[in-house]
């Protein structure tokens, strides 16, 4: 039952989405998201089980997000889901309870947009049927533009809550930072999280192919700086010796791997 009214609001998400053209994460790009944090909590998991960091059958494991863009909170939604049933699964398939703290931060600048954020998070909550999904505890949404939100964060402005509502502090280094911000920004923002990015983790460049123009020879008036700034970004990687790879389906994904910048 609950499985089903979460689908059914996703559903009525993705058809506001639509209607109001707000831009969400295209299916394939989501799959292929999902597939990371797999690979991210197996790490976590295996990590824990080398290191025999765990007492009386509990494993803590912490899993730390960013992203920049919420919009309605769509992605934010579907990416927590999905961390909570690798939880739920590891635990049925072994003798051992997983505490997973996850702390999923997003940012969005358009008000209107953030206070939808807000009701669609605030709406998976125990007075609305949902007892094993309370996002509000999860995902801290922030009414800020990225750049704002980079810098609250390395200067320590950004504080979350435990579960017990205690203060957790500012979180300092991530294990998935997922851009899907100002297109035009995508350097500026690269510059500003490769610092705060675990060395095991992962950034996400959403629509880096921005409709198949970044790299075929469209230079009309409209598009064209944000064109011609995307592919300013992939040559500074390239011209740095960065190494990235970019998934070509939906609009595309570019990924960087952490432990690849540690002497960049």
């Amino acid at each position: 039952m609950e499985e089903e009214k979460y689908l059914k609001k996703i559903e009525e998400m993705e058809q506001f989405a639509k209607e109001n053209y707000v831009p969400i994460i295209k299916k394939d790009s989501s799959k292929y998201i999902k597939n990371v944090l797999v690979q991210i909590f197996n790490r976590k998991i295996k990590e824990k089980l080398d290191k025999k960091q765990f007492e009386e059958s509990v494993i803590d494991i912490d899993f730390n997000i960013l992203e920049l863009g919420t919009a309605i909170a769509y992605s934010s939604i579907i990416f927590t889901k999905e961390i909570l049933n690798l939880k739920d699964k590891f635990e049925r398939e072994n003798e051992l309870k997983l505490n997973l703290n996850i702390k999923y931060l997003t940012c969005e600048k358009d008000s209107e947009r953030y206070n939808l954020a807000i009701e669609n998070i605030n709406y998976f909550s125990k007075e609305n049927g949902f007892n094993n999904l309370n996002f509000k505890n999860i995902i801290y949404p922030y009414n800020l533009d990225a750049e704002k939100f980079i810098e609250n964060i390395k200067k320590g402005k950004i504080k979350v809550e435990t579960n017990k509502n205690e203060l957790y502090g500012s979180l300092s280094k991530f294990d998935l930072i997922f851009i899907d911000a100002n297109k035009s920004a995508y350097l500026k923002y690269f510059l500003e999280t490769k610092e705060i990015i675990q060395e095991s983790g992962i950034i996400l460049f959403d629509n880096i192919l921005f409709n198949g123009w970044v790299f075929g020879d469209y230079n009309e008036k409209k598009h064209r700086t944000i064109v011609n700034n995307l592919r300013n970004f992939i040559n500074y990687l390239d011209n740095n010796n960065i190494e990235y790879k970019i998934l070509y389906e939906a609009d595309g994904i570019l990924q960087i791997n952490g432990e690849i910048l540690q002497f960049k």
